[in-house]
């Protein structure tokens, strides 16, 4: 996305979600610098950092100084009191601190999935550190995948994951057909068996927070169908092996190395509260507690309580709801 493209939208929602994107990037840059200063490593540090993933902050701390400017007021200090209260914690002897982001090489996300900043010891050892900065009492967003290979991806350590997979994948073309018909015949459209010129033509949104009455209770009925499947299968593997199934949900939590250390900064305003910060073992711990609660039918998503924290499930539409592309976003909630 060019500098150009950075523009406000049409809906509080979008924009919402761009700016925790370009927030997220800062911040992961923030903490890395603070720290790099800290342990007296920054030459290194902004010799490493430049070239386009340089020039592609700017263009985000731009964004939010126009478009939420006391957000990036408080930043910088949120990356000060977060690196205060990890210091203590990192390996000894770093060489290097790195700044894992979408212009890395792919073998380096491959390598430490959930990890946004690497730290180098003189060893020749890595240690991930996946960042979340969350308003206080809010849901984290820890994994977000396709909801046509969630369950084969995530669970394949089970031999029904296959089934399953297919299963909720028959869900969604049904539920998404069914969704189609029922929204062209409230609005009084010819059904042509697909969302068309017509649609848009006769002033409706393909963006789900803009539909109203009917309209609305249609698409989150057929969410919640998609749910029920999903909601189904993860019943059933926890029935079938609660150890293995534990396991599972640990890259759903944000664990999907085991050498990761998660840091979660809650704030309220520009006052950081709480700062977690959680190793694999701590999170496997947790997992082996969970337990699936009863799934709400009124809404599309459904919750795993655990110890000390609740890890919810939710299927939603990728941007549009016009297309058949979902995802399946988890989140944990601190308690």
């Amino acid at each position: 996305m060019q500098q150009s493209e950075y523009r406000s939208f049409e809906t509080l929602a979008q924009n919402a979600a761009m700016s925790n994107e370009f927030k997220g990037n800062l911040f992961e840059y923030m903490v890395a610098h603070t720290l790099a200063r800290e342990l007296r490593l920054e030459e290194q540090f902004i010799a490493h950092f430049s070239g386009v993933a340089k020039q592609q902050l700017g263009h985000y701390e731009a964004w939010l100084r126009k478009n939420n400017p006391k957000l990036i007021q408080k930043l910088p200090a949120l990356a000060k009191s977060t690196v205060a209260a990890i210091k203590g914690l990192l390996p000894k002897n770093l060489l290097n601190i790195h700044v894992i982001g979408k212009y890395s090489p792919p073998q380096l996300a491959a390598l430490y999935h959930e990890g946004d900043i690497l730290l180098e010891n003189n060893l020749g050892d890595y240690t991930p550190l996946s960042l979340k900065l969350c308003k206080e009492h809010g849901f984290v967003n820890t994994k977000s995948g396709g909801v046509k290979s969630f369950l084969q991806k995530y669970f394949t350590a089970f031999e029904h994951s296959e089934f399953w997979q297919n299963s909720l994948n028959h869900q969604v073309q049904v539920s998404f057909q069914d969704m189609l018909e029922k929204l062209y015949a409230v609005a009084g459209l010819e059904f042509t068996g697909r969302f068309d010129e017509q649609w848009q033509g006769h002033g409706l949104s393909e963006l789900p927070g803009q539909l109203e009455g009917p309209y609305s209770v249609i698409v989150q009925e057929s969410y919640r169908e998609m749910s029920k499947v999903l909601y189904d299968a993860f019943v059933y593997l926890q029935n079938n092996d609660a150890v293995k199934f534990s396991e599972c949900l640990l890259p759903l939590m944000g664990f999907g190395n085991r050498d990761l250390m998660q840091i979660i900064c809650y704030h309220k305003d520009s006052d950081p509260r709480t700062i977690i910060c959680e190793q694999y073992e701590e999170a496997r711990e947790a997992a082996m507690t969970a337990k699936i609660l009863q799934i709400n039918q009124d809404i599309s998503s459904f919750v795993i309580q655990m110890k000390s924290r609740a890890l919810q499930i939710r299927i939603k539409p990728m941007n549009k709801f016009t297309v058949p592309g979902f995802k399946i976003n988890c989140s944990v909630k601190r308690e």
